[in-house]
């Protein structure tokens, strides 16, 4: 069961097995996409990918950063086929950064083509990047408080939102964050909410449409969009926006816009 941070085993045992590498180094790039927005979620991914500038006599930031480079190594591990494990358990045990430098170089290799160069495989990456997020949402609008249990904060909220599944939500609500460091001129960051189940978080995402109780409260839900999709629905707006003026149905579903039934890709328009 998820403790009262969110951060706790993941009850979606499908999204658990895509975390999972194979050892297929066609599969590599793949892999790493998904396996770096998990680490994002855990609030994780600058640790794992990014060297800190950190002073030395800062120890306390030292501490810390030692601290969470092991968690992401740990986080790595688990998810590394028995080959790609071999090749770090040794090396970089303990030390996430290295351990993913290590499992990165064996299967790219610096003479190897970068496959996300490959426009079929950058489609797939993005396809693998908007399946992840369809397990999330976007809460706008709560107060920040100091020592908050966010998680539980947000549980109450969405049980309001939709209360026919309010005894679910304790088990399908699986991390919750706020989004970036706190503020200085103190407004509120937005927090992501990440479901064990899509189909709670669908559930959820229905009844956020024209919920009386989030209009109330100034609050907000959205989808968790990637900045892909977010520029392809901008983009797609105007389109959106004159087929509603004139009476048609229009919707948008992951980056592309249905107009009457027929799909429209951002490729395809221009000059808006």
């Amino acid at each position: 069961m998820s403790n009262a941070t969110g951060y706790g085993p993941s009850h979606g045992s499908q999204r658990w097995f895509r975390l999972l590498f194979n050892g297929d180094e066609k599969n590599y790039e793949l892999w790493e996409t998904r396996f770096l927005a998990h680490m994002e979620l855990r609030c994780l991914r600058k640790v794992i990918t990014e060297d800190p500038q950190i002073a030395e006599a800062n120890e306390a930031a030292l501490a810390e950063d030692e601290e969470k480079n092991r968690e992401a190594y740990a986080e790595l591990v688990q998810r590394l086929d028995n080959k790609s494990l071999s090749l770090i358990m040794r090396d970089a045990k303990g030390d996430g950064r290295k351990a993913l430098e290590i499992v990165r170089a064996h299967y790219e290799g610096k003479d190897k083509p970068r496959v996300a160069e490959n426009k079929i495989l950058k489609a797939n990456i993005a396809d693998c990047q908007r399946y992840s997020r369809n397990w999330s949402l976007k809460l706008h609008g709560v107060k920040e408080e100091d020592e908050e249990d966010v998680r539980c904060r947000v549980i109450k909220i969405l049980e309001k939102v939709a209360p026919r599944i309010r005894d679910k939500l304790k088990e399908g609500v699986d991390i919750v964050h706020r989004i970036g460091p706190p503020r200085q001129d103190g407004s509120k960051r937005s927090i992501i909410i990440l479901f064990a189940l899509r189909l709670l978080c669908d559930a959820v995402w229905r009844e956020a449409k024209g919920s009386k109780f989030l209009f109330d409260n100034n609050l907000r839900i959205t989808e968790a969009l990637s900045p892909e999709d977010k520029a392809a629905r901008e983009k797609l707006w105007p389109l959106v926006k004159k087929a509603r003026d004139e009476g048609k149905k229009a919707s948008f579903r992951g980056p592309f816009v249905f107009i009457n039934g027929k799909k429209i890709d951002s490729a395809e328009v221009t000059g808006t």
